[in-house]
This record gives structure tokens, sequence and C-alpha cells, in this order.
């Protein structure tokens, strides 16, 4: 009984969460053609993102402005956490010579 109460608690947890896990990554999505147009112009990625590409735009509540992109130059990443689960679950997208890796 306790078991199935846990389980059925995380599902309405994870469901409730959903929404604002997919608002994050469509946020990160949109700023993927201004990366790999800074790549093109500068020959690398760019090491932060350019507060102009956020204008207009609203800020999910998991982005974390300050520590959601980075980059070495021949990668970059997006990163953000939620905690639905019962452990802090990190969602990132790493760009790699155009393949993107997803976890």
């Amino acid at each position: 009984m306790f078991v199935s109460s846990v389980v059925i608690f995380w599902n309405i947890r994870r469901s409730r969460e959903e929404p604002r896990i997919r608002e994050a990554k469509r946020f990160c999505e949109l700023l993927i053609p201004e990366i790999e147009s800074a790549k093109g112009r500068d020959g690398k990625y760019p090491k932060m993102v350019d507060i102009r590409w956020l204008e207009g735009k609203p800020v999910p509540q998991l982005i974390r402005l300050n520590d959601f992109y980075d980059s070495g130059g021949d990668v970059y990443r997006f990163h953000f956490r939620y905690t639905t689960d019962f452990w802090d679950n990190v969602w990132r997208i790493t760009v790699d010579l155009n393949r993107a890796a997803i976890g």
C-alpha cells in the first residue's frame, strides 16, 4: 500500500511538472539558430549567450540565466535542473559538430 501511494504521488507530481520542463526545453531550443549563426560568423560557438538573443523572450521558471548554457568553443550545452523525482534531475543537450546528444 505504501509503495503504491508513493508511485501515485510521484506520477501526479511528475505530470504537474511536465509543462515547465517542456517550456524550458523549448526556450533552449529557440536559441540554437542564434548560436549556430554565431559559430558561422566567428568560427566557434560563443562562450556565453548574447543577452540580445533573450530580448522579448519570457524566461521559464526552470532556467537560471547565469547557469543554463556553457561552451568550450567546439561544443555547447544547455542544462537545467528540476526536482520532480526523489533526486535532482538534469536535462542537457550537447551539440558537437552537428551531432546532438540529448540526456
